[in-house]
């Protein structure tokens, strides 16, 4: 199975469209000399030796198997029929329920690994294709099963089937969007703003080139995008029995030529001007060279080189061999039967004035116009420039595509390719249809469709390769990495028929086919209360409208309802950009203030706007967090916790439910210790408490030895950074009597006070002596406090509190926070962290540093210390499984640190039970079009890589009935910890 798997992302991942374009791949006899090629170049584990036994072992497969079903093999040539290879990995990981397709459970985890990679559309679609033809079905009307598909396991989907709650999914990152973008890009050719976003994509890839030799260079992406926009319209044509003219200076119809042929029988030479007429070319000029160039032979037979130039304008340059055609006249073979042989297996005819005859009754024209198609979309193909040149053409020849046939979706089709229903989904669903029809004609061994074989293949890996600059598909770390998908999400939407039903798709689809009772969405809120009013109203709207004919219903038939769903406002985070730091500024300061209005405006939201309000329970801060901290969201997020208590007037049946908080925080960081000195952060500064959340919290649950070990026990950060990591560690230590560590607590000491040496000595009051780490941990303690109360070194100018939102600017609920206060030294600190540019510049150094053992095993103490203090605190944890394997470091569903926070129901040991902190914990989608998946799949597949894990003795490490029991117990937390209550 591995081999399979490595061998099907090879051929549909890592081979160049070039190659395929140019005929040097070929679908039907992938050669061995390319295949190796491919194999030493993107997968270093095999030798030479290996490539060509890798090569032997999928032959001898393949061959096997089709003895097995057709009795006999058919190898053609020595190659790989590479639909071949794709079926039987179809086989072996899907199967098909009520006609919809589901992934064998068994092989979920290596479903997944592919799938991700190459997109589920590509074997869905190909597993259904060949089904239907096998057991000889009527072509299927229907194409709407789940984006990502469900798992046959019974045992599993019936303990679903009692609900599921997400309590982490964002709105925007949760439609399909590369469907829909893939759509635009094959529809709209010619959009400008396109081609400038595939030309930036060109500049900053996320995924490599296909380059395994000299030859192979891959074309930018808006070429890539030209040639599979090209191949699609074409194709589709095709299937359609649709005359297709993109090259019609190229074509000569029948009539036209028929003079020319009457003058070669006669042995006349054809006049070069009136040629170049009938041949309608646009350059006269250059058609008279490519005239001649077909002349320039000469041979046996008399006048070959008009009969060769007859040929090739007939056939569009098709080669042919001898081939005797005596049979005609004896009966033995039919004309079609002929034609056949000159146009579909690459014979040749020898020109005879019975050939000649059939054409001239024009029979067959519509034959030659149908390989003069095939053969001038092949020519574009290859010739970039004529390509390009006729972009305009292409999108007209789409235009007319969506004009034609059936009425048009709001008022034109998103896609001139649609599935037979009629409704507004067949836009998303249409593409299915064209990959379902191509599929089937091949593996029913069609023959035009053989020779259109690679224009199919290349349009497979060309979608691929674009694809995979839109979905998360690389192998990089990092919150970095996943934001840049999530930025180009809409790059292609905006602006066009789809964003008016994008959010609709984004919600629909999770109900649709899943057992989902409430969905949490993540959305950003907008700058006044009016804005956020019409905001809400609006999405409202488009989810709930039957309008753009996409139905906003259950798949019981039933119709989604408010009820189903709310909203949690998430503020979005950013990195200070990097300029010349000042005196007379704090830091972030423009996205606090940009916060401060954002926060006020949900405020006003609530108190003009009260229907709107009512579908608003949470509040959240997303996006990156290096560089970002939970300090800038402190005074936002009590403000609106709390803002209930200034609703005393309003009759209680009026009052909006209190805001929830939860946090994104510990998700990515550059240091473990960073990590959870935010979330610690988080909690102290934000007054996070029972009934709210942390989302990912990775911090927290990774297993410290091992992120360090991948990081070779070193990290990068700012010094400002590492010291505060050193005197947080340090009074943790301290916090939780954590022993055996007083040689550390000297080390720390005395990096602690060499790092302050170097950024705040830096600055300002030089000549004072070192600060006491314990004073510096304590206006550590203060940053939870607005930053312009401290604007005078050594002061704390009090604000006026009749302002809502000025109440809220200290941090008033530890009461250890107003002795610190009342300390000079510990507020001089913490101005100086803000506003001296000296401080500001010197701790903004990068610098390496070494984690030692000795560290890591405190690291590992002072985390499981946090976990229960966490649970004391009543907090629980939102975890995204594909999001964080995708993120960060852990290679593995089975080592997802929701495992080392609640492991009740998933083992019987008492130690372990009592040794894990048991967290409440949740399993979300976060992105879950960013990632691909939903959350039966996210359940799903933390059940099989627990049920396939195993110890260093190679035995299972827990029971299959006991990690069910485990996965519905956090089942039921989703619902217990959902800001809004009431959902079964």
């Amino acid at each position: 199975m591995d081999s399979l798997s490595n061998v099907v992302v090879l051929l549909f991942q890592d081979v160049s469209s070039k190659d395929i374009l140019s005929g040097r791949v070929k679908h039907n006899c992938f050669d061995e000399k390319t295949f190796k090629e491919l194999v030493l170049n993107y997968n270093t584990k095999y030798t030479s030796n290996e490539a060509e036994n890798l090569y032997s072992y999928i032959q001898d497969e393949l061959s096997a198997e089709e003895i097995m079903q057709d009795g006999y093999a058919q190898r053609q040539g020595k190659g790989i029929n590479i639909w071949r290879i794709l079926k039987k990995f179809d086989e072996l990981t899907l199967k098909e329920i009520e006609e919809i397709p589901v992934c064998r459970y068994r092989y979920l985890l290596k479903w997944r690994e592919v799938s991700h990679v190459l997109g589920e559309e590509l074997f869905t679609n190909s597993f259904l294709a060949y089904r239907d033809w096998k057991f000889r079905r009527i072509s299927r009307g229907k194409f709407d099963w789940k984006d990502v598909i469900g798992s046959d396991n019974v045992e599993l989907n019936n303990m679903l089937s009692r609900g599921l709650a997400d309590n982490h999914f964002h709105l925007k990152g949760s439609a399909p969007y590369f469907y829909m973008s893939w759509i635009n890009m094959m529809n709209q050719v010619n959009k400008k703003e396109f081609v400038k976003r595939l030309q930036y994509y060109d500049n900053n890839r996320q995924t490599g080139m296909a380059v395994y030799h000299g030859d192979a260079a891959e074309e930018p992406l808006a070429i890539l995008c030209l040639q599979a926009a090209l191949i699609r319209a074409y194709l589709y044509t095709w299937i359609r029995n649709i005359p297709f003219f993109i090259q019609n200076d190229l074509y000569v119809p029948f009539e036209q030529i028929k003079d020319v042929i009457e003058w070669a029988q006669d042995g006349t030479e054809p006049n070069r001007v009136e040629v170049g007429k009938l041949c309608s070319y646009k350059d006269k000029v250059w058609a008279d060279d490519i005239i001649w160039n077909y002349c320039l032979d000469s041979g046996q037979l008399k006048n070959k080189r008009q009969w060769k130039w007859i040929c090739d304008c007939l056939l569009r340059g098709i080669r042919f061999e001898e081939l005797a055609i005596q049979e005609l006249g004896q009966g033995t073979i039919s004309e079609k039967q002929l034609m056949e042989v000159c146009f579909k297996r690459g014979k040749m005819v020898r020109i005879t004035p019975d050939f000649i005859r059939l054409f001239i009754q024009g029979k067959h024209q519509e034959e030659m116009t149908k390989w003069a198609a095939l053969c001038n979309v092949e020519k574009l193909l290859r010739d970039n420039t004529s390509l390009e040149m006729k972009q305009g053409k292409l999108q007209n020849v789409i235009d007319t595509l969506r004009i034609e046939g059936r009425t048009p979706y709001e008022g034109k089709k998103l896609d001139y390719m649609q599935t037979e229903s009629g409704s507004g989904e067949d836009s998303l669903y249409g593409e299915r249809w064209f990959l379902y029809t191509m599929f089937q004609k091949l593996y029913a061994r069609d023959y035009e469709a053989e020779c259109r074989g690679n224009l199919f293949y290349a349009y497979l890996v060309i979608k691929g390769r674009i694809r995979s600059e839109l979905i998360q598909v690389n192998d990089r770390v990092g919150f970095d990495n996943f934001l840049q998908y999530q930025n180009r999400k809409e790059e292609f939407i905006e602006g066009t028929g789809w964003d008016k039903v994008y959010s609709k798709y984004a919600v629909v689809n999770s109900f649709k086919g899943q057992p989902l009772r409430t969905l949490e969405l993540r959305i950003t809120p907008r700058k006044t209360a009016r804005q956020n009013s019409k905001y809400i109203e609006k999405l409202d709207k488009q989810i709930l409208d039957n309008k753009n004919g996409v139905n906003n219903k259950f798949s019981d038939g039933s119709p989604i309802s408010k009820d189903d769903y709310f909203y949690v406002f998430h503020f979005v985070k950013e990195p200070e950009k990097k300029g010349i730091p000042n005196s007379f500024e704090c830091r972030h300061v423009k996205l606090r203030e940009k916060v401060r209005e954002q926060a006020i405006g949900i405020y006003g939201m609530r108190e003009k706007y009260v229907e709107q309000a009512e579908r608003v329970y949470g509040i959240d801060a997303c996006s990156p967090e290096i560089g970002c901290r939970p300090e800038i969201f402190a005074q936002a997020f009590r403000f609106l916790k709390n803002e209930q208590n200034f609703m005393e007037g309003i009759e209680p049946e009026k009052r909006r439910p209190r805001l929830r908080t939860t946090y994104h925080v510990g998700e990515d960081f550059l240091d473990i210790v960073d990590g959870m000195r935010a979330i610690d952060e988080a909690i102290y500064f934000l007054n996070m408490t029972h009934g709210d959340r942390l989302g990912h919290a990775l911090a927290l649950g990774v297993l410290p030895r091992e992120w360090y070990g991948f990081k070779d026990n070193r990290v990068l950060c700012t010094k400002q950074d590492i010291l505060d990591n050193i005197v947080w560690i340090h009074q943790k230590i301290r916090k939780y009597e954590i022993t055996d560590t007083e040689a550390i607590l000297m080390k720390l000491q005395r990096e602690y006070v060499h790092l302050y040496q170097e950024v705040y000595r830096s600055g300002r009051n030089r000549e004072k002596e070192n600060l006491d780490i314990a004073l510096y941990y304590d206006a550590w303690k203060l940053r939870g406090d607005n930053p312009i109360l401290y604007y005078q070194e050594g002061k704390i100018e009090e604000q006026n509190e009749l302002s809502r939102w000025n109440r809220y600017n200290k941090n008033l609920k530890y009461g250890e926070l107003d002795k610190i206060r009342s300390q000079e030294i510990c507020r001089e600190i913490y101005h100086r962290y803000h506003y001296d540019e000296a401080v500001k510049r010197a701790g903004a150094v990068v610098v390496e540093k070494k984690v030692t053992q000795d560290i890591i095993r405190v690291v590992e103490k002072i985390q499981h210390r946090m976990q229960k203090e966490i649970v004391e605190k009543g907090i629980a944890i939102e975890t995204n499984p594909s999001s964080n394997y995708l993120i960060s470091t852990f290679r593995a569903y089975d080592k997802h640190p929701i495992i080392y926070w609640h492991n009740k129901g998933l083992t019987n040991d008492i130690d372990q039970l009592e040794a894990c902190p048991q967290l409440d914990v949740t399993i979300n989608t976060d992105d879950q079009s960013v990632f691909g998946t939903s959350l039966e799949n996210e359940y799903a597949l933390m059940a099989i890589a627990l049920e396939k894990a195993v110890d260093n003795e190679g035995n299972p490490m827990y029971k299959k009935d006991m990690i069910y029991d485990w996965l519905d117990g956090i089942r039921e937390t989703g619902f217990t910890r959902c800001f809004r209550q009431g959902k079964r």
